[in-house]
């Protein structure tokens, strides 16, 4: 399995996780366990809850964008397409009822670590 499958199924594994617990007390055993990714290449990918946030933020990121991309090549006029790029969004939370919850504890998480990191 690569890297990238590997990240696909510890960002699914982690908003199903989600559910039952906050995301920065989600240990890197508990992904592997329940992503069926090894517990080395889990520390390898996330080894701690602050990157676990960032590269959830980086797969919402460039799934939802490859779609806007689409959504907006394609040769229609402006509010159609204005009205296609909403509908993916609607669309995407729909098909990843998690991704809410997940996203706002991420970004709580990365909010945390900066404002430390400021003293």
């Amino acid at each position: 399995m690569g890297e990238a499958e590997s990240r696909k199924r510890i960002i699914a594994a982690a908003g199903e996780l989600a559910n039952r617990q906050r995301l920065e007390r989600i240990g890197t055993e508990a992904l592997a366990l329940h992503s069926g990714v090894s517990d080395d290449e889990v520390r390898l990918i996330v080894p701690d809850c602050g990157i676990l946030s960032i590269v959830i933020f980086q797969w919402v990121t460039h799934n939802l964008m490859v779609q806007i991309e689409y959504a907006a090549l394609r040769h229609k006029p402006p509010l159609e397409v204005l009205e296609d790029i909403f509908n993916l969004h609607v669309d995407f939370l729909v098909s990843h009822p998690e991704l809410p919850t997940l996203l706002l504890e991420a970004l709580a998480i990365v909010l945390a670590v900066c404002l430390l990191s400021l003293g």
